[in-house]
């Protein structure tokens, strides 16, 4: 880290590309500070509407809440199991934040009051982990990731009951899981099956409860998935790369080698960027430190990447203002100005 500022870092896998360049500190290039900065931590999710970011600090076992505008901490929802919370969902229409916690839960706060309200049990060995959110069919799933068999649970938001669950024989964990509005369509991130060493994206019908199509991958492991323009699935692989899929066919539409190591991703929709958060340079070349990938979801091409100066896997962005947000382990979330 140069200063305050942020060092962009164009790949040297990447073709012709741009001298390194260095983005001047802004008004929102800081770090925020926390009483007790989580060591380990999860998910993030934006409330656009109240202006909040919310954080799975597992050090703390607690949901910790940000105002974005004055860019500082704001409380720590506590009561989540050692190791929890794991994902995290908004189900705006109902003031709610639903978080997977570590002992086979999903705990349901109230925004208003940041108080865990209810807890809504799968009944498995292990922890859930990703969630998503349906408002269509009024339907949460969430995954157990770490069971002999793996498995989702659909649970309506309507009166917080399990309504069905829908086991993935074979796979070998579980990751992300996004809901796609034009579509009525789940899909989730699979790392690996006993037949896919490479992992795949299974397509799943939130009312029929069952896999409707696979997307067979190749040297992948994917962990993060963000829906972008059009069908476009972009997929972050826990191996060495991230590539871009059809979301219908399953077709690779695009790959990038620039980055590896992929975890969390997040499709931030008024600048049709996807924001990556990885840790090697990809296809197997050794560990530069992490950083924040950023693709053109509008062409399909590999824009920059954002050294981060120490390791993390999570990211976020706030769509009302494109500010990137990255939890620095041991420090608090680094508020990035968006890549001009």
């Amino acid at each position: 880290m140069i200063g305050r500022g942020v060092l962009l870092v164009c790949s040297v896998l990447l073709a012709g590309c741009a001298p390194t360049s260095t983005q001047q500190p802004g008004a929102s290039d800081h770090i925020i500070a926390m009483p007790s900065p989580p060591r380990a931590f999860d998910h993030m999710v934006v409330d656009e509407q109240s202006g909040v970011l919310y954080l799975a600090d597992r050090s703390n076992g607690a949901v910790d809440v940000f105002a974005l505008d004055s860019g500082s901490f704001v409380a720590s929802i506590g009561g989540f199991h050692s190791g929890g919370p794991n994902g995290l969902e908004l189900v705006s229409d109902r003031g709610e934040l639903w978080a997977a916690d570590a002992d086979s839960t999903v705990r349901i706060i109230d925004i208003s009051s940041r108080a865990i309200v209810a807890t809504v049990a799968t009944n498995g060995h292990g922890r859930t982990d990703d969630l998503a959110y349906d408002p269509k069919d009024k339907v949460i799933v969430v995954g157990n990731d770490s069971e002999s068999t793996p498995f989702v649970t659909f649970i309506s938001t309507a009166d917080r009951r399990v309504v069905g669950r829908l086991e993935f024989p074979g796979a070998l964990g579980m990751e992300e899981v996004h809901w796609r509005a034009e579509r009525d369509l789940f899909y989730q991130a699979v790392p690996a099956t006993n037949a896919n060493g490479g992992g795949e994206i299974d397509v799943v019908d939130p009312v029929a409860m069952k896999v409707t199509s696979a997307f067979k991958l190749s040297d992948c492991g994917p962990h993060g998935i963000a829906l972008g323009p059009g069908d476009d699935v972009l997929v972050g692989c826990g191996a060495s790369h991230a590539l871009i899929v059809d979301g219908q066919s399953g077709a690779t539409l695009a790959t990038f080698p620039q980055i590896g190591g992929v975890d969390v991703v997040w499709y931030d929709g008024p600048s049709e960027r996807y924001l990556l958060a990885g840790s090697a340079t990809g296809n197997g070349t050794p560990v530069r430190g992490s950083a924040i990938g950023v693709i053109d979801a509008k062409t399909r091409t590999w824009t920059l990447d954002i050294a981060t100066g120490s390791p993390t896997h999570s990211v976020a962005a706030d769509a009302r203002t494109g500010r990137i947000y990255v939890p620095i382990s041991g420090v608090g979330v680094r508020v990035i100005e968006p890549p001009r």
